[in-house]
């Protein structure tokens, strides 16, 4: 009985010891792969770490890229902000030479248009006083024909009228220096004839015959007392239109002032 119990212990021990033995392989091999896995995990874990460095490195990147195209944006939004500015501003001002140029092209309009009738109250007035000086000369011609017929009427002695026709040849044949005188004396006697403050010119009764040509420059006297000056702008044979110099004139100036060349 001791003997069957002895035996059944050792197989026991045996097998605890076989068990044992296998528990620790097992336990020496798990460590070994556990020891594996661990290299392993920790060759993947480095090769993360590595994956997020890199990560890390182009996540900065791609955040300095977003700043530099957040900033010019930002720059971009400015410059439109003032463009849009300055295209109001030229918008503004386009405008303002568009109205600009509509006034100054009525006001030209409207200039034309007082030039014109200024240009044809002129030729008016000129037609106007030429017709006068017309049958002024026609007047004087009568006068000098009235005279010469007297003169020539009989050949010596009395005429009837009590005056020797000697003597009437003498006024004849004095008539050529006394026109000559008068001539001279018209020369230097000019004078206003009319006025005309709406268009702002005078007429003077001095023309071409007198050598007065358009731009000639004239002084305006009254007596010794100067009063100012005025520009010839246009000439007809005895008679000449001319502006004042200067507009405060027009209101001083009257018809019978003489003017010096």
């Amino acid at each position: 009985m001791n003997f069957k119990l002895g035996s059944i212990l050792r197989i026991i021990g045996i097998i605890l010891i076989v068990v044992l033995l296998a528990a620790i392989k097992l336990l020496i091999d798990s460590n070994t792969a556990q020891k594996q896995n661990i290299v392993v995990l920790q060759k993947q874990v480095t090769d993360i770490q590595g994956m997020m460095s890199k990560v890390i490195v182009e996540k900065d990147k791609v955040e300095a890229d977003l700043a530099s195209v957040k900033d010019e944006k930002d720059r971009l939004t400015v410059k439109l902000s003032g463009f849009e500015s300055s295209q109001g501003r030229l918008r503004s001002e386009i405008k303002k030479l568009e109205h600009m140029l509509y006034v100054a092209h009525e006001k030209m309009v409207k200039k034309e248009q007082e030039l014109k009738g200024y240009l044809t109250e002129k030729d008016r007035v000129i037609s106007q006083l030429q017709q006068k000086m017309e049958a002024y000369r026609s007047e004087m011609s009568r006068s000098q024909n009235r005279s010469q017929g007297r003169g020539w009427g009989s050949a010596g002695g009395d005429n009837g009228d009590g005056v020797n026709n000697e003597d009437q040849d003498d006024a004849v044949r004095m008539e050529p220096t006394v026109v000559q005188s008068r001539r001279i004396r018209l020369n230097n006697d000019a004078k206003i004839l009319d006025i005309n403050k709406e268009y702002d010119f005078v007429v003077i009764n001095a023309g071409s015959d007198n050598g007065l040509i358009e731009g000639d420059s004239l002084n305006v006297m009254r007596g010794k007392k100067y009063l100012g000056r005025i520009v010839v702008e246009r000439v007809e044979t005895d008679v000449g239109v001319a502006r004042p110099l200067y507009k405060s004139l027009r209101d001083i100036v009257k018809r019978g002032d003489k003017v010096v060349f």
